[in-house]
C-alpha cells in the first residue's frame, strides 16, 4: 500500500455526520459500506478495504495484526482498546491536514508528506516500534495464558 494511501487515512475528517464506516486503498476514499455499490459488489479490486468501527470517541480497524497490509498502515494505528479472540480493535491516529504527524505543527509540507522534520520522523518511528512491542507483548502473555489454561 503506497504511503500516500496511509496518510489519506491518517488525514481523514471522521467527524463529519456522514456514517462512513470504510476506507478504500485502492481508490482513497471514505466511505459507508451499507449504500457504495462501487465497494459492495466488488468492483474496486485494487485496494483492500478496511472497516472502521466506532468505539468511544475512537474510530477504530479490528485486524489481527498479521494482515499482509498491517505493516503499512500500523504507524497510524494506536494501541489496541478492545481484544476479541485474535482480533485487535485499533484506534486511528488522525491530524488535521497541513500538520505534522509527530509533533502536530503546522507547516507547509507537500500534500502526502507527515513530517516537519527528520527528528519528527525519528521519533515517529520509535513509537511506532514501541506500540509494535507492546502489541507483541500483549499477545504473548495472552497466548502463555492461554496455553496454561488449555494444559
Amino acid at each position: 500500500m503506497p504511503d500516500e494511501v496511509v496518510c489519506a487515512i491518517a488525514a481523514e475528517d471522521y467527524a463529519t455526520p456522514l456514517p462512513r464506516d470504510s476506507y478504500c486503498t485502492g481508490c482513497r476514499k471514505v466511505f459507508y459500506a451499507a449504500v457504495c455499490p462501487h465497494h459492495s459488489n466488488g468492483t474496486c479490486l485494487a485496494g483492500i478495504v478496511l472497516r472502521i468501527e466506532e468505539h468511544g470517541d475512537a474510530h477504530c480497524v479490528r485486524c489481527t495484526g498479521f494482515e499482509p497490509w498491517f505493516r503499512r498502515v500500523e504507524g497510524y494505528l494506536s494501541d489496541p482498546v478492545g481484544e476479541e479472540d485474535e482480533l485487535l480493535l485499533l484506534p486511528v491516529l488522525r491530524r488535521a491536514p497541513g500538520t505534522c504527524a509527530q509533533c502536530h505543527a503546522q507547516w507547509a509540507g507537500w500534500h502526502y508528506e507527515q513530517h516537519c522534520s527528520l527528528a519528527c520522523v525519528n521519533a515517529w518511528r520509535q513509537e511506532v516500534l514501541v506500540r509494535r512491542e507492546r502489541r507483541e507483548a500483549r499477545r504473548a502473555a495472552r497466548d502463555l495464558a492461554n496455553l496454561q489454561i488449555h494444559h
